[in-house]
């Protein structure tokens, strides 16, 4: 669902498995997301939940306990893998601004591998490569508003005169 929170779920189901305090969890936990790829789209599964840890060794440790015992959520075995390239991740980081106002509004997109993202926009698809073309629908996407707002003011202010 959209209005999931994330962060407050996995950490729930981690400090169950650590047998930990859910707060303690929750500090450890840099931030949770989904992600829509490739393989769950072919399989029909759900996205996929990524969970980045603010310490190397609350992650090692998890991994080590659901080796031995998985996570159960819903009746369902939650898979835990390693985590994703460095260099993929950093290239999202860059990107993450306008994946959030994307997401505000309802607007689908995909990550393009190695870098970028094609988003799906007033019934056109728009290949973003550069941090230029993000920033530039950035500000069409949130400064819409304000543009024909100041746009009116100017118009009204050529008319009054």
């Amino acid at each position: 669902a959209k209005d999931e929170d994330l962060g407050t779920l996995m950490a729930e189901l981690i400090a169950e498995t650590l047998e930990r305090d859910i707060q303690e969890v929750i500090r450890e936990i840099n931030e949770a997301y989904r992600v829509q790829t490739n393989y769950a789209r072919r399989h029909r599964l759900s996205r996929e939940v990524h969970v980045r840890f603010a310490r190397k060794n609350v992650r090692d440790i998890i991994y080590k306990i659901t080796r031995e015992e998985p996570i159960v959520y819903k009746d369902k075995e939650i898979i835990t893998l390693k985590q994703i390239p460095r260099r993929v991740r950093e290239q999202h980081k860059d990107y993450h601004h306008l994946a959030i106002q994307l997401s505000k509004q309802s607007i689908l997109f995909r990550w393009i591998v190695p870098e970028g993202m094609l988003v799906s926009w007033q019934g056109k698809k728009i290949k973003i490569d550069n941090l230029d073309k993000a920033q530039e629908l950035y500000d069409q996407l949130t400064g819409r508003e304000k543009n024909d707002n100041n746009r009116e003011k100017a118009e009204e202010g050529i008319q009054e005169v």
